[in-house]
C-alpha cells in the first residue's frame, strides 16, 4: 500500500498537466524519472521532457504506449528536432542565483582588470586539458588588456593528472603566470601537476564541479556572464569571436592566432 502511494504522490508531483500516463512511461516514472513536460511529436509519437538525475533529456512513447524512443529525431532534411524540443518544453533555466555563489562558494582565479577598474567580469569553468578552454583564454586574452576580468573556476573531470593540474594553478604563489603557462604550453602538456596537493584545495576543486553540475553543464568550457539589466546567463563550449564579444560587453578585437580562425 505504501508504495502505491509513494508512486501516486510522484505522479502527482511529476506529471501536472497529463491525466494519462503510458506503461511504458509508467515504468521509468517508478524508477526516479521526473516527468517536466509532455507535446505530441511527429509521426503519432508522444513527446515527455523528463529529468534524470538533473539531467534534462526528451523521450517519446509511441502510440500504443508500450515502448520508448530515446535519442535524437531527424526530419526529412535532417534538421534536429529533438533539439528544438528541448528548447521548447523545458522552462527557461534561471542561473542568478548562480553569480553570488560563484562569487562566494567557488575557487577561482583572477586575471585582467582590478575588481575597481573592470568593465566586466565573466567566470569560465575550465579545465588543465581541455582544448577548447585553451581556445577561450587565447580568445580573451586581447580583452582582459580592455578591461575585461576573467575569473577562471578551475575544475577537474577529463584526465587522471586534471587534479594535480587545477591544484597547481590554484595553491601557484602567482596563479595567473601558471594559467599563462598552461595556455601557452598547452599543446606541449601545459603544466605540471602539483604532487602532493592539500586536502583544501582538492576539496575546492571537488565543490567547483559540483557547482558546476548543479548549473547543468557537462563539459567546458562554460562561460557565465550578466547581461545589461543584470541577468545570469551561460554560455556552453567555444562562442564564435563575435559572440564572445556581446558575452564580455566590450568592442569585439579581431583576432590574428590562427588557431581561432575557424571561429570567427
Amino acid at each position: 500500500m505504501k508504495k502505491i502511494l509513494a508512486i501516486a504522490a510522484l505522479l502527482a508531483s511529476s506529471v501536472t498537466f497529463a491525466s494519462e500516463i503510458p506503461p511504458a512511461m509508467m515504468t521509468i516514472i517508478k524508477s526516479g524519472i521526473e516527468v517536466v513536460n509532455k507535446f505530441e511529436a511527429p509521426a503519432g509519437l508522444t513527446g515527455w521532457a523528463v529529468k534524470n538525475g538533473g539531467e534534462d533529456n526528451i523521450i517519446y512513447t509511441t502510440e500504443d504506449g508500450q515502448h520508448i524512443l530515446v535519442g535524437a529525431m531527424l526530419d526529412v532534411n535532417g534538421q534536429n528536432l529533438t533539439g528544438a524540443h528541448k528548447e521548447k518544453y523545458f522552462p527557461a533555466p534561471d542561473f542568478n542565483e548562480f553569480w553570488s555563489k560563484l562569487e562566494n562558494e567557488s575557487a577561482y582565479v583572477k586575471e585582467g582588470s582590478s575588481d575597481a577598474e573592470a568593465k566586466s567580469v565573466v567566470y569560465v569553468f575550465m579545465e588543465p586539458n581541455c582544448t577548447y578552454c585553451n581556445l577561450v583564454w587565447k580568445a580573451m586574452k586581447p580583452y582582459t588588456e580592455e578591461g575585461l576580468q576573467v575569473r577562471h573556476v578551475v575544475v577537474s573531470f577529463l584526465r587522471q593528472d586534471s587534479a594535480a593540474k587545477a591544484a597547481a594553478i590554484l595553491e601557484a604563489d602567482d596563479p595567473v603566470a601558471k594559467i599563462t603557462e598552461l595556455g601557452e604550453n598547452f599543446k606541449s602538456g601545459g603544466i605540471e601537476g602539483k604532487k602532493n596537493p592539500s586536502a583544501k584545495t582538492l576539496s575546492a576543486i571537488q565543490k567547483n564541479n559540483a557547482l558546476m553540475r548543479a548549473m547543468g553543464v557537462k563539459g567546458t568550457p562554460a562561460l557565465v556572464y550578466q547581461s545589461t539589466d543584470g541577468e545570469t546567463l551561460l554560455s556552453k563550449g567555444m562562442p564564435r569571436l563575435r559572440d564572445l564579444s556581446d558575452i564580455i560587453g566590450l568592442p569585439y578585437i579581431e583576432s590574428k592566432d590562427p588557431s581561432l580562425t575557424r571561429f570567427r
